[in-house]
């Protein structure tokens, strides 16, 4: 992850019929430590993370892995938030995902 809040792989594409726990890189900003991930789908910004998150987030060194995304419907794209403590600030850093058919 660079200094931008977007996260350098943005957008990443991921099948409707897959299971993925994402990694975040969070080095070039320090040490995150309680990470809250939240899905939202596009355009309408709606919170669907119980519908599509599975899970807890988790914290390895500089590493946030987000809870599995599963669930996503076909042709739909998503906005996937990873906020995060880091130094006694709160930041936020996110990723586009648009969902394939298969």
């Amino acid at each position: 992850m660079s200094t931008k809040r977007e996260i350098n792989e943005s957008p990443v594409y991921q099948g409707a019929d897959e299971v993925i726990a994402y990694s975040i890189d969070f080095d070039k900003w320090g040490t995150p430590t309680s990470p809250v991930v939240t899905m939202l789908e596009k355009p309408s910004m709606t919170d669907v993370s119980d519908d599509t998150l599975t899970g807890y987030a988790s914290v390895t060194g500089d590493i946030v892995t987000t809870p599995a995304v599963a669930d996503l419907a076909a042709g739909t794209a998503y906005i996937m938030l990873c906020q995060v403590a880091i130094d006694g600030n709160t930041l936020s850093a996110w990723c586009d995902i648009i969902c394939d058919p298969v």
